[in-house]
């Protein structure tokens, strides 16, 4: 019973399994055990982020940053959180921030070309999703939004489509995430 791990592993698998309200109830048992925990304020962060609680996620992530500021995963966690508020600005800086303790973190390089992309810097966008390839050449989704990326250039039209076509060949559906 006084196990932050077991609370805490407890939290996170009831939360993949949907089971929120159970899942916050265990972090909050891991919490009182050790309210200085950043990884348990990031899983707490993770909940809030799977119950659409946006806002509170960010907060989550800003404890477990004021713990452990190294954290890649808390930044990239806040960036998406941010992103999925409107706050595409601030939502880079975070990924930025991801990037700089951990330059191989691809999925952190396509959501930053695609906060990029949406704060006009196409080029940087470009160049977001064409590092997130070679690190991961199986990620539709970075082909996908390069290849949206590109087809805003009209010398770059068939480029594009290529990349369209291998999002889609590895299994990427809908719209730009």
């Amino acid at each position: 019973p006084r196990s932050l791990e077991a609370w805490s592993l407890k939290g996170s698998i009831l939360g993949a399994l949907g089971r929120t309200d159970e899942a916050l109830r265990c972090h909050q048992r891991a919490i009182a055990i050790d309210e200085k925990s950043a990884r348990v304020w990031h899983a707490i962060g993770v909940t809030q982020y799977g119950r659409g609680d946006f806002v509170e996620a960010v907060a989550c992530y800003d404890r477990s940053l004021a713990i452990s500021p190294h954290s890649q995963q808390a930044w990239y966690d806040k960036g998406v959180s941010l992103q999925r508020q409107g706050g595409i600005r601030e939502a880079t800086e975070c990924w930025s921030r991801c990037l700089a303790l951990d330059p191989d973190h691809s999925m952190a390089w396509c959501n930053q070309g695609a906060g990029l992309a949406d704060l006009g810097e196409d080029e940087a966008a470009i160049s977001c999703y064409k590092r997130a390839l070679e690190l991961d050449p199986r990620d539709e989704k970075a082909w996908y939004n390069l290849g949206l990326q590109l087809t805003s250039r009209s010398d770059r039209c068939a480029e594009a489509l290529q990349c369209l076509e291998m999002g889609e060949r590895l299994g990427f559906q809908g719209g730009r995430e």
